[in-house]
C-alpha cells in the first residue's frame, strides 16, 4: 500500500493518528479503545469546527492539548 493510499483509507484522519489511537493508546489500560478513540476523535473534530480550523487531513498535531475532557 503506498502513502497515497494510506491517505485515502483514513481519510478524514491522517494514517499516523489511526496508528497512534491503535497502538499507543490502545495500550492504556483504562482507555476503552473504540468507546475512548471515537470520544476522543469526537472532541477533535468539535474542537476544529468550533475554531473553524482548515484542516485537510487531521493529523496529531491538530488535537488541542489544553483543551480539558471531562472524565465519566
Amino acid at each position: 500500500m503506498t502513502y497515497g493510499d494510506a491517505v485515502a483509507r483514513s481519510y478524514p484522519f491522517h494514517p499516523e493518528l489511526v496508528r497512534v489511537l491503535d497502538q499507543q493508546l490502545g495500550d492504556i489500560q483504562l482507555f476503552q479503545r473504540a468507546r475512548g478513540a471515537l470520544k476522543l476523535l469526537a472532541e477533535v473534530i468539535a474542537d476544529i469546527y468550533r475554531d473553524r480550523d482548515d484542516c485537510a487531513v487531521i493529523n496529531v498535531a491538530d488535537i488541542d492539548y489544553d483543551n480539558p475532557v471531562p472524565l465519566e
